[in-house]
């Protein structure tokens, strides 16, 4: 008789996803946006979040007689290659589905594209913030370290495994992943991301590998965020009418992506699939 994966997905995603968002959006609350150091406390707000999350994920795993180290197994032969080759497929999965989703509504809805995405502050600062040097100290901590580590383990490590016993392995991808993706702001990419990060955990076993080649994907996204303003300048805003027009890299990006989803699923997915998902306590 299979042995049920002793953590519920609503337990896990209330109290380790939901209360640490609600302690954020209190944070942002107290403090007062003319600050000067607004952009401090709201960067360590984020990364507190990120680790308060974390560590009640992981407590309520110990609790239950789980050992989280269990979910990291050392890299096998073949795994640097496959974290390079997925980061680079995601990252031009990533860009194609950003424009695949606000190009278009760039044309009907422009000035909701204009606030949710190029009014939108970077993820580095100019070394004229105060505190600057620390701000982005944390900022990387946040998105290079930490939201790897919790992310993966949320969701490929409890509720793919949760989801996958309760229903079936396609299933478990889905849900896990669409979750995931409406968490972010690319929702179409984040979804597509998620599943891929879900066929590595089911191929390798590990999430050693995911939790890598999510920290790779976020660090290229963070030092492209950093090259850019830099060179343009942190005051830099593309105008609407210039996002409108440029439809490149939708088409370019758009056919590496299917071409690389479609040798993925001819070649790998499917025995990953074939995979049992072991119940790791």
């Amino acid at each position: 008789m299979k042995t049920a994966f002793p953590i519920s997905a609503t337990s896990a995603i209330f109290t380790s996803l939901i209360l640490p968002s609600v302690f954020f959006v209190v944070i942002l609350f107290l403090v007062d946006a003319t600050n000067e150091y607004y952009l401090f406390f709201t960067a360590l707000a984020s990364l507190l979040t990120q680790v308060l999350g974390f560590h009640i994920l992981y407590t309520m795993m110990r609790a239950r007689k789980i050992d989280p180290r269990r979910f990291i197994k050392p890299l096998k032969l073949g795994d640097k290659r496959t974290i390079i080759q997925v980061t680079l497929y995601l990252l031009a999965a990533s860009f194609f589905s950003f424009y695949l989703l606000y190009l278009p509504l760039a044309q009907v809805f422009p000035s909701l594209v204009n606030m949710l995405v190029l009014d939108a502050s970077s993820v580095s600062y100019a070394l004229s913030e105060p505190n600057s040097i620390i701000l982005n100290i944390i900022v990387f901590l946040s998105i290079v370290i930490m939201a790897p580590v919790f992310e993966e383990y949320l969701f490929r490590g409890v509720l793919l495994q949760r989801w996958s016993q309760k229903w079936n392995v396609r299933k478990a991808i889905i849900v896990s992943s669409l979750i995931f993706g409406i968490l972010h702001t690319d929702i179409i990419g984040a979804f597509l991301y998620g599943v891929v990060m879900s066929l590595l955990y089911l191929k390798t076993q590990s999430l050693l590998v995911p939790i890598l080649c999510h920290m790779l994907n976020n660090l290229v996204a963070w030092a492209l965020d950093v090259g850019f303003y830099s060179y343009y300048g942190y005051d830099y805003v593309q105008s609407i009418e210039d996002f409108q027009n440029d439809w490149w890299p939708l088409f370019v990006f758009g056919v590496i992506t299917l071409v690389w989803t479609v040798y993925y699923y001819l070649t790998k997915s499917r025995l990953a699939l074939k995979k049992p998902v072991k119940v790791v306590y």
